[in-house]
């Protein structure tokens, strides 16, 4: 049983699908995909980031690479676990809100 979640339930959960395995356990999977090669950086959201601490134990990362857009044909790797634990993560993007009266 499958569950895209991102469609179903918003894009806010901070994994794509919501999968069961064998046992009938929960597989949490966030899908990272790019036309590029394998080793080819990605961007993860603050929430992605928390979201697969929280739900480490069933928490996994498809990395889709060498996507053909034409043919939609790629290759697939798996890790399991935080995105802190299995990647160098640098911060690229900040959120920035004005201090009371510094405006003019």
């Amino acid at each position: 049983e499958i569950c895209h979640s991102a469609r179903v339930e918003g894009d806010h959960l901070g994994y794509d699908i919501k999968s069961f395995n064998k046992d009938g356990t929960v597989r949490f999977i966030e899908v990272k995909s790019t036309t590029l090669d394998q080793n080819t950086p990605f961007f993860v959201s603050r929430n992605e980031v928390s979201q697969s601490i929280e739900l480490s134990p069933s928490y996994w990362i498809y990395r889709v690479y060498g996507l053909d857009l034409d043919t939609r044909k790629a290759n697939f790797y798996k890790i399991h676990g935080d995105f802190d634990s299995v990647c160098v993560l640098e911060p690229q993007t900040y959120k920035a809100t004005i201090k009371n009266g510094d405006e003019e």
